[in-house]
């Protein structure tokens, strides 16, 4: 049996949309796969309770700020909990911080238009989606560049985010 407990979406900073990543873990014979999107649900919603070739098993990637770039995987959440409503909440203000670093993207003469950003990323924007917006505009070469030189910790187009605690 062939498992796979920790993959990412289109719903945070994956490049595949959930019903592409259950179809590429299929192929590649995986039997249970969680999709564990990091501070958002939205990638598990869009396939729970779906007919899939896979066993889906819900979950979720919490970045915290108690514990330096350390996040807690958790799985078997239901629907509709205060964890939820934390989550949600949480991805109000990861808008609002990629707001903060489109302005100052702009401000260090790299505009990216944010809205299209914005309703790229499906659940949960963040650094990574910048990084290819980068890219794709010829701002750096790659997402790697992107983060040395402007959205790492302590660059110029950094801006610190809100956390859940452990």
């Amino acid at each position: 049996m062939r498992i796979d407990l920790h993959m990412h979406s289109t719903g945070s900073d994956g490049v595949l949309t959930p019903p592409q990543l259950v179809e590429l873990a299929a192929s590649l014979g995986v039997d249970v796969m969680a999709v564990t999107d990091h501070d958002t649900f939205v990638g598990v919603e869009a396939v729970r309770g779906q007919a899939l070739p896979v066993a889906l098993i819900p979950g979720g990637e919490l970045s915290l700020r108690d514990r330096r770039n350390m996040h807690l995987l958790g799985y078997g959440w239901g629907r509709h909990t205060m964890l939820h409503q934390a989550v949600a909440e949480l991805a109000e203000k990861r808008v609002k911080r990629a707001e903060r670093m489109l302005a100052l993207l702009r401000e260090n003469g790299m505009p990216l238009d944010g809205a299209a950003l914005l309703a790229s990323c499906g659940g949960s924007v963040g650094r990574p989606h910048l990084a290819r917006a980068m890219v794709a505009a010829g701002y750096v070469r790659s997402v790697s560049e992107a983060f040395q030189r402007y959205l790492g910790e302590g660059r110029p187009c950094y801006a610190a985010g809100e956390r859940l605690s452990l």
